[in-house]
C-alpha cells in the first residue's frame, strides 16, 4: 500500500506541484524504492501464500500477458479522458452528456471482463476434467 501510495502521489505531484529537487519529492522517491524491495523481498522469501508470486514473472507468456495489460489500460484510460474532453469542446456537452457518451464503452469493458474471467474459469474447469479423467 505504502509503495502504491507513494507512486500516485510522485506521479500526480512530481514536477508539476512539487519541484523533483525538493526533499519531500525524493524522500517520497526513495520510500517507494524501499517499500517495493521489501515487498519483493516478502513475496520472494517469507510468505506462505504470496499476494502476487513473483515466479509467475518468469514465463515469458505471463509477463507479456502483464505488459499488454499495461499498455491497454493505459491506452484505454487516456482514450476516455480525451473522448469526454472531446465531447466537452467540440459539442459543448454538459459533464453528464460527455459521461455519457463514454458509458458504452466502460460498460462493454466491465462486460467483457467479467465474461472474459468465466470463460477462463469454464477453460480451467474443463482442462482439470480432462487432466483428472487420465
Amino acid at each position: 500500500m505504502v509503495t502504491i501510495v507513494s507512486l500516485l502521489l510522485i506521479l500526480d505531484i512530481g514536477g508539476i506541484k512539487v519541484p523533483w529537487q525538493r526533499p519531500s519529492m525524493i524522500s517520497l522517491i526513495l520510500l517507494c524504492i524501499l517499500f517495493a524491495t521489501i515487498f519483493c523481498y516478502v513475496e520472494l522469501n517469507v510468505a506462505t501464500e504470496p499476494i502476487f508470486p513473483l515466479r509467475l514473472l518468469k514465463n515469458r507468456n505471463v509477463t507479456l500477458s502483464y505488459i499488454i495489460i499495461f499498455f491497454e489500460t493505459a491506452a484505454m484510460l487516456g482514450t476516455t479522458s480525451k473522448v469526454a474532453s472531446y465531447f466537452r469542446v467540440t459539442e459543448d456537452a454538459t459533464n453528464l452528456q460527455a459521461a455519457l457518451h463514454i458509458t458504452p464503452g466502460a460498460l462493454g469493458n466491465a462486460t467483457g471482463a467479467l465474461l472474459t474471467g468465466f470463460l477462463i474459469r469454464r477453460y480451467i474447469e474443463h482442462c482439470l476434467l480432462l487432466s483428472s479423467a487420465r
